[in-house]
């Protein structure tokens, strides 16, 4: 049996960002968690448990930016640019997984402030995100690549 393509698992299209992921899987969730499942039949609560497991490696995968461009090199119609992306590039493509919340408003300042060319304010926004979430691979690429500017 082939695995699921974790795009169609959570109903979202190929390239979506980070938040349209997030916010399919919250819906996913609150669909299959298995806790809401508990009144139903043993194959049923199985049933969604495995569902379940698939939303959730789907939701690990497009949320990490490097495991995510490594995921989508594998699909049918990858191009070769999509397989040889860099980390950075494959971090600014997709939001930058993130394992603490607390660097969530850091990176998005950060992200909006390369947008619009301040690369000192991006490079502080980075400085605290990385001091919320120290030794993020996502979040070190996007520095240096600031720094690099």
């Amino acid at each position: 049996m082939s695995k699921p393509d974790h795009y169609a698992v959570l109903g979202v299209p190929r390239g979506a960002a980070a938040e349209a992921v997030r916010d399919a899987f919250h819906a996913f969730a609150r669909r299959y968690h298995p806790d809401r499942w508990m009144q139903h039949t043993e194959a049923e609560r199985e049933a969604a448990a495995r569902t379940y497991r698939q939303g959730a490696e789907a939701y690990r995968v497009l949320m990490d930016p490097a495991a995510r461009a490594e995921y989508d090199a594998t699909l049918p119609g990858a191009t070769k640019a999509a397989a040889s992306r860099s980390p950075a590039q494959a971090a600014n493509a997709s939001a930058v997984a993130l394992r603490h919340p607390r660097a969530r408003p850091f990176v998005q300042q950060a992200q909006a402030a390369m947008r619009s060319g301040d690369l000192r304010n991006a490079k502080l926004n980075l400085t605290l995100a990385l001091n919320a979430d120290p030794g993020n691979p996502a979040i070190e690429a996007l520095f240096r690549e600031v720094s690099a500017r």
